[in-house]
């Protein structure tokens, strides 16, 4: 999709020597996150032909000069579509609980191989747990349960045992898991995070910034980067993260028969790579051949991408996977009330928004569902890279802040 302009700007002011004309941008359609403006302003004859630049005159304001009296005067604008790149001394978006507020003990934990196992990790009673990671993990911490808030900055697991599977597991958390900074990966890696709870009274939750996953499809294994597994998560919050998958990255269901698994996810500087389906959402109830289709987690991506190069998919719209219940336009299937598509390039990925119609399929031409999905995936890499490369992460990592 090329910067395309909708209206054109519009000059306004006096045409009086020494008074100041400005111009407005006009607006457009584009492909990436943001517009950029450059001004110019011309000289003109009489009938508003033969224009020359005039020179110095570059800003959205001018100002008439004795030299402009029997000309026309135009501006000229041009929007350049771009991303900014990643800056590692970027602000995050999202800070971590302020761990003893409301007056909750406070447990700071050394975190390191001979200490993963230990039940103060184990669980925590309602209390607040600061992880100070000292050494890398070659193989998994336990089970982290029970705990109010968790915070765990700068870190880095290296699982290399066919044994363990998990990156880090959560469960039963009733405040904030901030995890920033930690860097998961190895040979013997499937589920980087996973996030657990049994009791559907509980709701966590989730931010996850400045991490770099990478997950591995061991056979037999149902990797992913992220993963509810039975967990009720009040909000899922990823911001300036790097996902590799070769299976799926992140794994979010709608519904089920015991908890209402989500009410939101924010995905802000987001960028996933390896051959795997890359986001897939679970979004009915009942059985798969009576299924109730339900409305998707409402979700806001922001700058997400989708890195195609080497991929088996030939595009965008198959790494996004919401099940069988939904088709995408390029597979073989019919769309049951709701429904993903790319444009024709197949750089983007859009949802249906509840106004659309069904194309085609056992229910075409009934209104579609609304998806709730606000903002849309991208194709490609983002412009500076990585948004957390793996220099980034790490147990040396200094956060740098929040917006």
């Amino acid at each position: 999709m090329a910067v395309v302009n909708v209206t054109p700007p519009v000059v306004s002011g006096s045409a009086r020597v020494g008074q100041t004309l400005t111009t407005t941008n006009g607006t457009w359609t584009h492909s990436l996150d943001y517009l950029t403006y450059a001004y110019q302003w011309l000289r003109c004859d009489a009938l508003g032909a033969n224009c020359v630049d005039i020179s110095g005159a570059d800003t959205y304001a001018y100002q008439i000069q004795q030299a402009d009296v029997g000309s026309t005067l135009r501006s000229e604008v041009t929007a350049t579509d771009t991303a900014f790149p990643p800056d590692p001394d970027e602000k995050l978006t999202w800070a971590p609980p302020t761990a003893g507020s409301g007056g909750v003990a406070i447990v700071t934990f050394d975190l390191n191989n001979a200490t993963r196992s230990s039940g103060t990790l184990g669980s925590g009673a309602g209390r607040d747990l600061v992880i100070n990671q000292t050494e890398i993990l070659t193989g998994v911490p336990t089970q982290i349960t029970g705990w109010r808030h968790i915070i765990w900055i700068g870190g880095e697991i290296n699982v290399t045992s066919g044994s363990d599977l998990t990156g880090i597991a959560v469960r039963n958390i009733t405040g904030t898991v901030h995890l920033e900074g930690v860097y998961i990966h190895g040979s013997a890696i499937a589920d980087c995070f996973v996030m657990r709870s049994a009791e559907s009274s509980q709701g966590m939750t989730v931010q996850i910034e400045n991490c770099y996953f990478q997950n591995n499809d061991i056979g037999g294994e149902h990797a992913d980067n992220t993963q509810f597994q039975q967990a009720k998560v009040n909000a899922f919050r990823i911001d300036k993260c790097t996902f590799y998958s070769e299976l799926q990255g992140t794994f979010m269901r709608v519904g089920g028969s015991a908890v209402d698994y989500a009410k939101n996810v924010d995905f802000r500087r987001l960028n996933f790579r390896g051959p795997g389906n890359n986001m897939f959402w679970q979004n009915w109830e009942g059985s798969s051949s009576t299924p109730t289709l339900k409305k998707i987690i409402p979700v806001t991506l922001d700058d997400v991408w989708i890195d195609m190069t080497g991929s088996s998919r030939p595009n965008v719209a198959r790494r996004v996977v919401p099940d069988s219940l939904f088709f995408d336009g390029f597979s073989s299937g019919s769309r049951r009330g709701a429904f993903l598509d790319s444009d024709v390039t197949s750089d983007f990925v859009y949802w249906s928004d509840g106004s659309q119609v069904v194309p085609v399929g056992a229910s075409a031409g009934q209104m579609s569902l609304d998806c709730g999905i606000t903002g849309f995936i991208r194709a490609g890499i983002p412009p500076g890279g990585d948004f957390c490369p793996t220099s980034t992460p790490g147990i040396a990592y200094v956060s740098p802040g929040y917006l």
